[in-house]
């Protein structure tokens, strides 16, 4: 009932990460393979969808700024000093999240909504929540700054709401389930954490 790797009495699954459809994971037994593959495979949706966005926004020398976002400090430090795949897999999908929500946005195409849906249902699933809530206000402010509305009375949006709650709500209720069994997930605040510092992420 548990795994050698986080040791005995641990029950799965473990809290928060990277579980659904990730391809790096059949690779687990071979820990370098798996790091290996998890940073090429990330690189890869960054350039991919960065040489989409840049293409749209007429931004030349995406490389370049591919290679900035790529070897970020966020990135570095969270590699570096937690072995945090699950992050670095998250911000590189942010590039393919953005892009599927300007392509939706320009065209009002709702192949686009499902796709921006549909990645962000991944996202969702195989990240943490704080980092979701920044990504998804976000796209609210994106939205709003743009005064683009036209998918208020579009069937198809209510029908893809629906579908995101219904795909998360297993995630969601299970993490729920797990954290309220055990008075130790309570831990102390490290920080006082106030609105300014999710308002500054944001920025």
């Amino acid at each position: 009932f548990y795994y050698d790797l986080y040791g005995p009495g641990t029950r799965l699954p473990l809290g928060i990460g990277i579980d659904y459809f990730y391809i790096p994971i059949i690779f687990i037994k071979n820990l370098k393979f798996f790091y290996l593959f998890s940073l090429i495979f990330g690189f890869y949706i960054q350039i991919n969808f960065f040489k989409k966005l840049f293409k749209i926004l007429n931004i030349k020398y995406y490389y370049i700024l591919s290679f900035f976002y790529a070897f970020n400090i966020t990135f570095l430090a969270y590699l570096i000093t937690g072995d945090s795949i699950k992050t670095f897999f998250t911000l590189s999908l942010w590039p393919a999240i953005f892009y599927y929500l300007i392509k939706f946005l320009s065209s009002e195409s709702h192949k686009y909504f499902y796709k921006f849906i549909l990645i962000f249902i991944y996202t969702v699933l195989n990240s943490h929540p704080t980092t979701i809530f920044i990504f998804s206000i976000f796209c609210f402010l994106f939205i709003l700054l743009n005064k683009k509305f036209f998918f208020l009375n579009k069937k198809y949006f209510y029908f893809g709401i629906i579908l995101f709650f219904f795909l998360i709500s297993e995630e969601f209720y299970r993490l729920f389930y797990e954290s309220s069994k055990f008075s130790e997930s309570e831990r102390p605040l490290l920080i006082d954490i106030q609105p300014k510092h999710f308002t500054s992420g944001i920025v």
